[in-house]
């Protein structure tokens, strides 16, 4: 009987062993499953912010590029209607197309230096003056005067300008037959095109202004802001898959064959996907570029599409990377942001690794289970951290680019497209509660004497004064803007006539006193205006333009209040 109670001790024992194992096999399978779920709700996750975070930069960017060719052809289109300009642009109008003529006409060097220092403040490469029939009548090139604009063999661009729409018009292929006075002129280089038109007094277009735009300046510094660490790339390009702005990786293609050495990839790059990488010159067999198709981003964009790929495609380098992508039918050229892929998940990676090996640990050390997971939990917050620290970078990002699209650059004023959304919530506030609002415009006085005598970083120095001065006479309440060229305005809600009259007399004689060393006082004149209930919001800001003429026109550095 005891042999028999032994025997069985023996087996409940070993059940009960058995059971054990059982039992932590079982939660080591649950704990396995639910890593596995959590890992992968955890990639879902990142893929879903990563394509957000894709898709928010490039909307910025866009907004960016959008907000920065307003203001170029506002600046352009504003300079083109100077009187001086206007008198000597119609006397080469009148002149047979003949190219010696066009070429000895005095009004031809009088545009040429009118322009010039326009051209040199903006840092483009040239111009060109076209007329109703097309012909370059004027240029910082003579080659080009008398000649079939170039621009007639791409697209139909001219029209659209000529019907008094601007255009920004990507670069010519590399693959267009070029006359040779515009390869002479171009040396090389590679411009964007950047064309207003010009209207006379009826509101007539009477001729077109062309800017040769480098686009590895300004352009291309607002792509580069967005570019991320080691491998982000913002690059543009044009619907023939030529690259618009330059390459991150030159160097790299320059090894592997792609380029020449010391060839820029702007209009030299087509992206086309290898089939393969060609950075780690992989022996995978490929067709030749020219059968292959474009990337999958530039292939989709040219279509018209916008998307995103955070599952990766193959870029130019054959390299897999993420990244979204869109047409910008304002700009005529396709943008698209990516990031190696490596890099763009680098953070899920290493909380990946992480979860494996606490497993890992779990499965070998079951007993000391709970002191591994606590480690291990740990380290999986801190990446978690980077993760949320990266999230408040791209955030930060995001409201620069924001500031850059709403702001005047020189003066550091709001910009005209502040403006509208200032004016418009102002207006509405004080039909709803019946508030007081003023407006204030003011005009610098001779400024064009002040550029002219003593250069555009003078006339730049007093912009920047008089904004300076101009912020520490208002409240925080109130917006101060840079509507273009020397003229600025302010919007001042809960003030009536009087108390904007004396706001404009303090900045007046704040302007009048200063002591700018280099060149005797400068003086503005100004315009008041206070809202009339029931007023519409173009109204109420032509009469405080108007009063502003009327101060011009009585004398300068004065006020003039609306009627």
């Amino acid at each position: 009987m005891k042999n028999t109670l032994t025997e069985r001790e023996v087996v409940r024992d070993k059940t009960h062993t058995r059971l054990e194992i059982l039992f932590g096999v079982l939660i080591l399978i649950a704990i396995t499953v639910l890593s596995y779920l959590g890992l992968d709700r955890i990639k879902e996750q990142a893929r879903t912010d990563l394509a957000d975070s894709l898709q928010t930069t490039l909307h910025i960017t866009n907004a960016a590029l959008h907000g920065w060719i307003h203001d170029r052809e506002d600046d352009a289109a504003h300079y083109v209607q100077r009187p001086d300009f206007q008198r000597e642009l119609k006397k080469l109008l009148k002149l047979p197309r003949k190219k010696d003529l066009l070429l000895k006409a005095s009004a031809q060097k009088n545009i040429n230096k009118l322009l010039l220092p326009y051209i040199e403040e903006y840092s483009n490469l040239g111009f060109f003056i076209v007329s109703p029939d097309r012909i370059t009548i004027a240029s910082s090139h003579s080659p080009c005067i008398g000649e079939k604009n170039i621009l007639i063999s791409h697209g139909n661009y001219l029209d659209k300008v000529f019907a008094g729409t601007p255009e920004l018009i990507p670069p010519l292929p590399p693959e267009k037959k070029l006359p040779k006075y515009y390869k002479d002129m171009m040396a090389d280089k590679v411009a964007l095109f950047l064309v207003v038109p010009i209207f006379d007094k009826k509101d007539k277009v009477i001729a077109v202004l062309g800017l040769l735009v480098d686009p590895n300046f300004q352009f291309a510094n607002i792509l580069r802001l967005t570019w991320s660490k080691k491998t982000g790339e913002t690059f543009a390009f044009d619907k023939n898959g030529y690259i618009v702005t330059q390459s991150r990786f030159e160097e790299d293609l320059v090894k592997a064959g792609i380029l020449k050495a010391n060839e820029s990839s702007v209009m030299n790059l087509k992206l086309k996907d290898p089939g393969t990488n060609i950075i780690k010159k992989s022996t995978e067999v490929g067709t030749t570029s020219i059968d292959r198709p474009f990337i999958k981003s530039v292939q989709d964009a040219v279509g018209g599409g916008t998307g995103s790929d955070v599952l990766g495609y193959r870029d130019y380098r054959g390299v897999s990377v993420v990244g979204a992508w869109r047409w910008n039918k304002e700009l005529n050229m396709g943008i698209a942001i990516q990031s190696e892929i490596t890099e763009a998940y680098n953070s899920y990676y290493a909380t990946r690794r992480i979860i494996i090996l606490l497993l890992i640990v779990t499965i070998l050390l079951y007993t000391v289970l709970s002191i591994s997971l606590i480690k291990k939990n740990n380290e999986v917050l801190e990446k978690n951290k980077e993760l949320h620290d990266e999230a408040i970078e791209l955030e930060e990002m995001r409201k620069e680019l924001e500031v850059l699209v709403i702001t005047d650059p020189l003066t550091g004023a709001f910009n005209r497209l502040k403006f509208e959304e200032v004016i418009m919530t102002e207006v509405e506030r004080i039909k709803r509660y019946d508030h007081k609002l003023s407006l204030i415009v003011f005009d610098m006085d001779n400024f064009k004497k002040i550029n002219d005598k003593y250069g555009h970083l003078a006339g730049d120095h007093a912009l920047k004064t008089a904004a300076k001065i101009t912020r520490s006479r208002i409240r925080d309440i109130d917006s101060f803007v840079r509507m273009g060229g020397e003229e600025f305005l302010i919007v001042i809600p809960e003030t009536d006539l009087e108390g904007a009259k004396k706001i404009a007399e303090r900045i007046r004689a704040d302007l009048e006193n200063y002591n700018f060393k280099k060149f005797s006082s400068v003086t503005a004149s100004f315009g008041v205006a206070e809202y009339i209930d029931g007023e519409k919001k173009d109204d109420f800001i032509k009469r405080a333009d108007d009063a502003l003429y009327q101060a011009k026109k009585n004398g300068r550095n004065r006020i003039e209040v609306a009627t």
